[in-house]
């Protein structure tokens, strides 16, 4: 395989993970179970042109779109430039180290303009829900508020009777050209500067070849709209030189016709991974999405967001906002220091602020005046310790930020907030010192690991109270009780070094344990994730090993399936009764994987993850009955007793699929 096609599938895989609320980092971690996700809107994401009101020195740029694969500007005169990034893999292999800031990221740009065309006026069109900032130096001098954006830019009649667009979304530019009745498809013609030669492969994709890489454009389509469907029309590039136009079969010359090429830069672009691990819901809908990064020069930020530039850590995390149906980049921003940042878990409170968790070695991880703790406690480069951060609602200030741990490793891995503004969080601690508050229930730490729960104000500056929980805990999920008792749960490793489902029950301030369940079976049994009814009834779901792991009478599926199968239980509020519990997976040597879980106004219980089964138990009607090869993913809805398995669909293609999750 091609390395640098290899490089740049990251790209397209961009905000494309599960849920990660475990503690893969930390000493004890286990075998990586973190799957990536396809989400087919991420590819169809739309990206805002900005006008330039002069954070662009050049006075002849019109507009501007930072795309996944590099930014495009377009000029007065309606030429369009592509600015693409490339970093250089084999600078790293010769030792150039990447924490200096010397990374070698090489930056190729080419331009397009029209031959021979009348005179252009790109003006934007449909403007964009994005509010964008650019603060820069001095606020009198320099700051710039609230510019426009636009989700496509009208080039106007470039020629006679033929209008051009340009849209940018995921790595890509989208050119359409609408070609009026009176208008001739032949008269486009387009001249490309910066670049070595112009070919048109067995494909038919159009190569413009550079001195870094190949950029590509896709295949064309040329298509007219009639009676309400599209009637495709044969079209091909026409090649001459450095310049290129199309050849178009035969259409009806009475109707409009389109020629769409599409901008694929497949071998140029970000080289490293960009995985997304959490998400979040606002109340207007809106998607928030953090996890981490290996882009330095071409992750898309937005201008005005709290951090634009990467820290050259081995990754830094990051947070982006969305509009509800994932089609506008609202706001993008990093967070993180010089070495590994990975953020485990994402909420939004009522005031539309966000706050981030997880795990970061960066001693330089961002902090904020006031908050509990400023100061990195870990060893740098060795151990890490917990983050928690707080944005406002368009990621342009960072609020509040603090680290939570002690002299070893400590990861925050769940977060959840009260109706007062208090964050609670949950996750591991491999250090004695490991701050616990007075009178709480644990304030003794056990060895060699143990799980905690935390409470802090809602602007971090004080902890609240703080509690270790058990030793051998992992603790991968919180929640909040209507009376503001706090569930957490994950798992226990247990003397016979297996792993049992674990679930604690405190008060609101950490002062008593109210309850504690242990339960699985003879192998080992992974809870990830934990819901409640609006009884308060509580269901926890993951995985099992255990051939013997606890069902009920009349429960869905009593039966080991093999391999690993799916679970999820239901219990009373007081954790005292296992009302329900049921195995959910195909049969043989196929692993099938619950990562998260929800409970609706009516009760039922909605399971999403992913699974290699071809026997997986799907339901007639639904979506997809057939298993897609690889890794799929699987959603499925069950009754509130779990008796019933009232849905279940495989989601996925030929390659891997997975689920990405809201944050419990």
């Amino acid at each position: 395989m091609d390395k640098r096609i290899f490089l740049f599938l990251p790209i397209l895989i961009s905000f494309m993970m599960i849920c990660d609320n475990g503690d893969a980092t930390l000493a004890w971690k286990e075998k990586d179970i973190i799957k990536k996700v396809t989400i087919e809107k991420a590819f169809k994401l739309q990206l805002p042109f900005i006008v330039n009101e002069g954070q662009i020195p050049d006075e002849s740029v019109r507009f501007h779109a930072k795309t996944f694969g590099g930014t495009v500007y377009v000029t007065n005169r309606g030429e369009v430039i592509y600015s693409i990034p490339k970093s250089e893999e084999k600078d790293r292999e010769r030792g150039i180290d990447k924490h200096s800031k010397h990374e070698s990221t090489k930056v190729y740009s080419f331009k397009e303009s029209l031959v021979n065309a009348l005179s252009t006026s790109p003006q934007g069109i449909d403007k964009s829900q994005a509010k964008v900032n650019f603060f820069v130096g001095n606020e009198k001098g320099n700051w710039k508020t609230d510019i426009a954006a636009y989700n496509m830019v009208n080039l106007g009649e470039v020629y006679k009777g033929i209008i051009m667009n340009l849209r940018a979304y995921g790595s890509n530019v989208e050119k359409l050209f609408h070609i009026k009745p009176d208008g001739k498809p032949e008269d486009i013609k387009l001249r490309v500067e910066g670049i070595e030669e112009i070919i048109v492969n067995k494909e038919g994709e159009l190569e413009l070849k550079t001195n870094l890489g190949i950029v590509k454009f896709s295949k064309p389509v040329a298509y007219q709209e009639v009676d309400d469907r599209r009637e495709y029309i044969q079209v091909a590039y026409d090649v001459k030189g450095k310049e290129y136009g199309f050849i178009v079969g035969n259409y009806d010359r009475t109707k409009e016709l389109v020629i769409d090429p599409l901008l694929a830069s497949t071998f140029l672009g970000g080289a490293y991974d960009d995985i997304a691990r959490c998400i979040a819901i606002d109340s207007e809908g809106n998607v928030y999405i953090a996890g981490y990064t290996q882009s330095t020069a071409d992750f898309p930020t937005t201008p005005g967001a709290y951090d634009t530039s990467y820290n050259y850590g081995d990754n830094d995390a990051f947070v982006s906002k969305f509009n509800r149906d994932l089609t506008v980049l609202l706001a993008s921003t990093y967070i993180g220091g010089n070495m590994v940042d990975y953020p485990r878990a994402i909420a939004v409170d009522l005031g539309g602020n966000v706050y981030v968790v997880g795990y970061t070695q960066s001693a330089n991880f961002p902090t904020t005046s006031g908050a509990y703790d400023t100061l990195f406690n870990g060893e740098a480069y060795v151990f890490g310790d917990g983050f928690i951060s707080k944005f406002n609602r368009d990621l342009t200030v960072l609020l509040a930020s603090t680290f939570l741990g002690g002299e070893l490793n400590d990861s925050v891995s769940s977060v959840a907030l009260d109706s007062g503004g208090n964050v609670y969080v949950a996750g591991t601690t491999e250090s004695s010192d490991f701050p616990a508050t007075p009178g709480v229930y644990g304030t003794s730490y056990n060895d060699p690991y143990c799980g905690f729960v935390s409470k802090l104000d809602g602007n971090l500056r004080t902890l609240i109270s703080s509690t270790f929980v058990a030793n051998f805990t992992t603790l991968t999920s919180i929640l909040i009780g209507p009376n503001n008792d706090i569930y957490a749960a994950g798992r226990i490793d247990t003397m016979d070094a297996n792993n049992d489902v674990f679930i604690s029950r405190f008060d609101s301030d950490l002062r008593t344990l109210l309850a504690s369940k242990i339960f699985g079976g003879g192998a080992a049994d992974y809870a990830f994730s934990i819901a409640m009814d609006l009884d308060g009834n509580i269901f926890v779901s993951g995985w099992t090993y255990s051939t013997d792991f606890p069902t009920t009478p009349g429960a869905y599926d009593t039966s080991y399936n093999g391999a690993v199968d799916a679970f999820i239980s239901k219990f009373d509020r007081n954790l005292t009764t296992l009302l329900a519990s049921t195995y959910l997976g195909g049969g043989g040597y196929s692993d099938d994987f619950a990562w998260g879980i929800a409970v609706d106004s009516g009760g039922n219980v909605y399971i999403v993850g992913d699974t290699n089964s071809s026997t997986f138990p799907t339901t007639p009607g639904a979506y997809d009955t057939s298993y897609n090869g690889a890794v799929d993913a699987f959603i499925s809805k069950f009754d509130r007793n779990l008796t019933t398995l009232l849905a279940s669909t495989y989601l996925g293609g030929g390659q891997a699929t997975f689920i990405i999750l809201p944050n419990p």
